[in-house]
């Protein structure tokens, strides 16, 4: 059957998967995350420490367990999968992009919302930085043009460097 989304009913959470079997745990905070009206002490993000967050971020690759568990939540079997995976540890991550797992309280995710708007944060102020790179270079290009008469004048005092020597081998 088809690969769908099953969403768990507003709990910040679902499944990636089909009717017979649910591939991933999928995470978000669901519903309108961005509109204006639910939020408060909304404060304009510092794109520097966005930029030094991502900066200070470690990225592994690294395959990961699964537990299965009984009714009672007890592992009972672990298994080691073989896929590679790509991505940051919770533990290093900044709080701000990190929340508690709503559905069994088991460890803290990554809030996906806000780990890419961190990124975007860092992107903005990588592109001011780079923006600011490009004036200085400017600058100094406009302030180090060389006209052809100082070239020329150059040539003429400084002839005997530009001489080409010939050397003879015999052998």
């Amino acid at each position: 059957s088809e690969i769908s989304i099953y969403n768990n009913k507003g709990e910040g959470w679902g499944y990636l998967g089909n009717s017979n079997n649910s591939f991933y745990r999928v995470y978000g905070t669901g519903g309108s995350v961005s509109a204006r009206e639910s939020k408060y002490e909304i404060l304009k993000a510092d794109t520097e420490t966005q930029y030094e967050n991502v900066k200070a971020l470690n990225v592994y690759n690294y395959r990961s367990i699964s537990d299965e568990r009984d009714e009672e939540g007890n592992v009972v079997k672990e298994h080691k999968r073989e896929d590679l995976f790509l991505g940051c540890m919770v533990d290093e991550m900044p709080l701000e992009t990190v929340f508690y797992d709503n559905e069994s309280g088991d460890g803290k995710v990554v809030d996906m919302y806000s780990y890419t708007s961190m990124i975007l944060g860092a992107l903005k102020e990588t592109i001011k930085k780079d923006l600011m790179v490009q004036k200085y270079r400017e600058k100094f290009e406009e302030d180090i043009k060389v006209k052809d008469k100082e070239i020329e004048k150059y040539y003429d005092e400084n002839k005997k460097d530009f001489e080409e020597e010939s050397v003879e081998a015999y052998h």
